[in-house]
């Protein structure tokens, strides 16, 4: 058995995580960082300089080879593809506006957890969990929202996904019809017409 030194960084390393699969070792601190180490040659391969702040937590999404989720100080995550050395996603884990209104204790993130490959846990001075599928496939969508309209006789709010139209209730954020298949192509505007009776 033997022991190598190899040197990581000035400022301190917050976490360590290693993928046999790829022989890779990730490392990442409070220089914010993250270093793709070679453990055999005792070298580092690539640096990544994307976060803001100081690195606390890395986790390696299930099912894959190459994903791995990182979270700093700041609450940011980012989802990372490291065959390309790319972010595929990033998002803020806190609400920074609840927290700061007193509404919500703030994170302060500690470490981020795979809880399998469509769900993570982030934990600090309290937990949150994010999905990556929706729960309610009526009140989330995976296609993005490309216009809105408003219906102030009956306030409801009118969105296109793909190409259903959504009818929401603007009080209560109730789903209250949906209209299939309207078009053959995406729906990527809609306006009311005259009475807000009928939308375009």
């Amino acid at each position: 058995l033997e022991f190598r030194r190899v040197l990581f960084r000035s400022k301190g390393v917050t976490f360590l995580a290693f993928c046999p699969k790829n022989h890779m070792l990730l490392s990442g601190g409070f220089d914010s960082f993250i270093c793709i180490w070679d453990p055999g040659a005792g070298i580092m391969t690539h640096m990544i300089e994307d976060h803001d702040c100081s690195l606390v937590g890395i986790c390696h999404v299930p099912t894959t080879d190459y994903e791995f989720l990182t979270i700093d100080s700041d609450s940011t995550v980012k989802h990372w593809d490291l065959r390309r050395l790319v972010c595929m996603q990033s998002w803020c884990a806190a609400d920074k506006i609840a927290e700061r209104d007193g509404k919500l204790e703030p994170l302060d993130p500690r470490a981020i957890c795979a809880l399998g490959p469509n769900r993570i846990l982030i934990s600090g001075r309290r937990m949150v969990v994010f999905d990556r599928d929706c729960i309610d496939p009526h009140l989330t969508s995976d296609w993005p929202i490309n216009a809105i309209a408003f219906n102030q006789s009956r306030i409801e709010i009118v969105t296109p996904i793909k190409n259903d139209i959504y009818v929401w209730c603007a009080l209560t954020g109730e789903l209250l019809t949906v209209h299939d298949n309207l078009i053959e192509g995406s729906i990527t505007a809609v306006t009311l017409g005259l009475g807000e009776r009928r939308f375009f």
